[in-house]
């Protein structure tokens, strides 16, 4: 039986009054905006032409031509060196969730992108080396060389019975995936897959059927949320294991557990872990009161981030922690004046 370490049942809120969040501020629209570096220098944006541009020092370029109505998501991470773009070409006309979308590697600050496979939920890993991500046509999950696409391997997933599912991967190292993955009983588990060794390990099994697995690896660490859909009610946590010396993994440590159905949505920077937490749920009229939370990774001290009521998502995009609100986006963490004519020198 695995053996959980469990470090906090519960947290004390010492912030009762939450400070507004202020809203993001750009040059460009928002609803365009695909990618944007924290200190403004950079901005990738699409046009309604179909076309993917950055707009830098005063001036613009193309990035990507695709047809008109092409949808675009851009991923980074804070090694701040490579980005994927994914380019959904049918996005206002077929909405075909199985075809998989053009996958291009394209370095941070650059115009000249190469496409490095097809599939969706990319994620960089390793130095922003290897790219992991998800081919609906064949249900396998590829990692990917960025610099030498043909330097591809593949994990084909289990998962039968959630025909919506979309497993989450990264790598620790070139030789090591961590997934999600669903058995046929509705147990959703994160996996350890080691290609040299070709083996399977599994990190942490959910404690019942129908719950939700979000994870980031952070150094040694695995960070893990276990949630739930409301009908359910079997309450959320979340855990951190330990990648090393820790045999089989059988060591789990709780940093948090909540009663509630949270949302989850679990996003990592540097410091914290940011996550969707529900407040208060009124089960007569089905209603759920989330807001977006942050837990130190320092301490575990837990706070509450934002005073809107009906939070859904937490976003980090290149350090900048954003919260997606009715056509709005307000700054958790990070600068959110980014429409001023002078550039600042990046920090180094």
């Amino acid at each position: 039986m695995r053996f959980i370490n469990i470090l906090m049942f519960s947290f004390i809120f010492l912030n009762t009054a939450v400070a507004k969040l202020p809203e993001l501020q750009t040059k460009q629209s928002l609803n365009n905006i695909r990618y944007l570096t924290h200190d403004g220098k950079f901005t990738y944006y699409q046009q309604h032409s179909g076309e993917l541009q950055l707009s830098t020092n005063y001036s613009n370029s193309n990035v990507i031509k695709s047809q008109k109505g092409t949808s675009y998501n851009i991923f980074g991470t804070s090694k701040r060196k490579n980005l994927i773009i994914e380019v959904r070409k049918s996005f206002h006309k077929n909405l075909n969730f199985f075809e998989p979308n053009d996958l291009y590697a394209l370095k941070l600050g650059e115009t000249k992108p190469f496409k490095i496979g097809s599939g969706t939920a990319p994620q960089l890993n390793i130095n922003d080396s290897w790219v992991t991500y998800f081919n609906t046509s064949n249900q396998e999950i590829v990692a990917t060389n960025i610099q030498n696409p043909k330097k591809s391997r593949s994990v084909k997933v289990k998962n039968k019975v959630n025909p919506y599912f979309i497993p989450q991967s990264a790598m620790a190292t070139q030789d090591t995936l961590f997934y999600t993955d669903i058995n046929d009983k509705g147990y959703m588990a994160l996996i350890m897959h080691s290609f040299i060794e070709k083996k399977f390990t599994t990190i942490f099994k959910s404690n019942f059927p129908g719950m939700r697995l979000d994870f980031c690896i952070q150094g040694e660490k695995v960070i893990l949320g276990e949630f739930t859909f409301s009908s359910l009610n079997r309450g959320s946590s979340i855990y951190n294991i330990d990648l090393y010396s820790n045999p089989n993994f059988k060591k789990v440590n709780t940093i948090y557990t909540s009663e509630l159905d949270d949302i989850g949505n679990l996003t990592c920077s540097q410091d914290e872990i940011y996550f969707i937490k529900t407040i208060d749920y009124n089960q007569t009229i089905n209603v759920k009161k989330t807001e977006v939370a942050k837990i130190s990774i320092k301490d575990n001290k837990l706070e509450i981030v934002t005073d809107l009521n009906y939070v859904t998502n937490v976003i980090n995009m290149d350090g900048t922690i954003l919260v997606p609100f009715r056509n709005k986006y307000y700054v958790a963490k990070g600068q959110s004046v980014l429409n001023k004519d002078e550039l600042k020198n990046e920090k180094k």
